[in-house]
């Protein structure tokens, strides 16, 4: 003989899946108009961004004109930032949006890969070009030897993408200059 056994299932309800994070983008930081500073790499204390050629590249720290920076805050938040050794800005090659687009000098042209806008984290800064939403400047593989390449990579945090912005007057970066002996000049008050 056989029996027969009902046997009842009970279901449990499906979890709802979870939806992806969406990273929100934070506030740009308001740093005020028109001001001089140096741009230093958090991972060494004494490698600004210089010039090199074109390229812009981390350099030890010294009072040239190569590593002064002019910023300049545009109507949407973002900043022109201009080199004081050759007035012009920093740029991404070509306007680019990839991770790895190097960042050079051009001169203006009012394109959004020389408009950045900075975030502040924690003691330091990250710098968003325009023309991408989820790249960033950075020092390439993390490198802080003399003339590292700096392009922009995707946002990933690491100290590579951390920069101080130290204010100042244009003086208090580049100093006096010996123009010599021997000629007439016109001081005339730049304030």
């Amino acid at each position: 003989r056989f029996g027969i056994t009902k046997v009842t299932t009970t279901s449990t309800p499906e979890t709802p899946k979870e939806e992806p994070k969406v990273e929100t983008q934070e506030t740009p930081v308001d740093l005020g108009n028109n001001f001089y500073a140096k741009i230093t790499t958090s991972n060494a204390s004494n490698k600004n961004l210089s010039l090199s050629d074109n390229n812009v590249v981390l350099y030890e720290n010294s009072n040239a004109p190569a590593q002064t920076w002019r910023f300049a805050k545009q109507d949407d938040g973002s900043y022109v930032i201009i080199n004081q050794k050759t007035g012009t800005c920093l740029s991404v090659a070509g306007n680019g949006t990839a991770s790895g687009t190097g960042v050079v000098i051009e001169p203006l042209n009012g394109s959004a890969g020389q408009k950045w806008f900075i975030y502040k984290q924690g003691t330091y800064y990250t710098l968003r070009p325009a023309s991408t939403t989820n790249c960033v400047l950075d020092a390439y593989a993390a490198s802080t030897e003399n003339l590292t390449k700096i392009n922009i990579y995707e946002k990933n945090g690491t100290g590579a993408q951390l920069f101080a912005i130290t204010k100042g007057s244009y003086f208090d970066f580049v100093g006096p200059a010996d123009v010599g002996t021997g000629f007439v000049a016109t001081i005339t008050n730049i304030n």
